[in-house]
């Protein structure tokens, strides 16, 4: 759809009834190897776990995790929210880590809801250059210099 400051025509993932915490699981075998950059979208809060606190305010804690299950970013607290329900997107927040070793992981977590949502989860596998292509494109280098100083 078109970008109009409203979400309420869009798609996302609730986190209601029971969790604060949404974790999203990479596996390596199926994807090719492990994300080397991932990330995702905080995009609404709704009811708050603590008796007399605003609606629609709460802060967001997102990490990142290895393949040996090791934390490997942390982002946050941060305060999140704009007091409403009702689909805005001015509030929205991308958190997004890389990590060249992998990704096996990343969880954003509530500090005080179990009712909130995320979109547009991201990954990817960056290429990254073998030591060895430099040996290979060393001799070529001095080869094309080498024909250009003859002439």
């Amino acid at each position: 759809g078109g970008v109009d400051g409203s979400g309420a025509d869009g798609h996302s993932l609730l986190s209601i009834p029971d969790t604060s915490v949404l974790t999203f699981v990479f596996d390596g075998a199926i994807l090719g190897g492990l994300p080397t950059h991932a990330g995702v979208v905080w995009t609404d809060v709704g009811l708050l776990t603590i008796p007399d606190t605003a609606l629609g305010v709460d802060s967001a804690v997102f990490e990142a995790f290895d393949a040996a299950d090791e934390l490997i970013a942390t982002i946050g607290p941060s305060a999140l929210g704009d007091g409403s329900t009702f689909g805005a997107t001015a509030e929205d927040r991308f958190f997004g880590v890389r990590h060249d070793a992998g990704i096996a992981k990343i969880s954003i977590r509530m500090l005080n809801s179990q009712d909130f949502e995320v979109d547009h989860l991201q990954y990817g596998i960056a290429a990254v250059p073998l030591p060895g292509a430099l040996l290979l494109f060393a001799p070529g280098v001095l080869a094309v210099a080498a024909y250009r100083r003859e002439r």
